[in-house]
């Protein structure tokens, strides 16, 4: 088995996000190295990086209004492999409706991504992008 090493770009990729609530969400986030080029993951080791994204009411706020894992017993994210591998967040219809309860339309969001342990050590997580994020509230049904 051949060992690959895989370069997260520490640097953090501003995407802001707006959100029509009670419509299905689907975002791909790419995977940048240092030089802001596509990582290759080779398909069967997405399963060794992990992906963990939260939207929160600002940027210094505790609270949690919605969370993206590519981990855990309902992982509503995962890792696309390929020669441009990204995280893929998804959300569902009834899920985007339920945020227009949110405190605030404009809400703040950021993605973590950790790659694999390499020689033994864990591997710290990066965050790869971070954002305003907005939900414009339905009105005409």
């Amino acid at each position: 088995m051949s060992k690959q090493h895989y370069t997260v770009v520490p640097r953090t990729t501003c995407i802001d996000i707006t959100v029509n609530a009670g419509e299905p969400l689907a975002l791909r986030i790419p995977i940048l190295d240092d030089h802001d080029q596509p990582v290759e993951i080779t398909p069967g080791a997405e399963v060794l990086w992990k992906a963990l994204a939260q939207v929160r009411r600002n940027n210094f706020s505790s609270v949690v209004l919605h969370e993206w894992a590519t981990t855990g017993p309902d992982p509503n994210a995962e890792i696309l492999p390929g020669p441009a591998s990204a995280v893929l967040l998804t959300a569902t219809a009834d899920e985007t409706a339920a945020w227009q309860d949110w405190p605030d339309y404009t809400c703040a969001w950021d993605l973590y991504l950790t790659e694999p342990p390499t020689g033994g050590a864990p591997s710290e997580p990066h965050r790869i992008a971070q954002g305003g994020f907005r939900v414009w509230p339905a009105i005409t049904r």
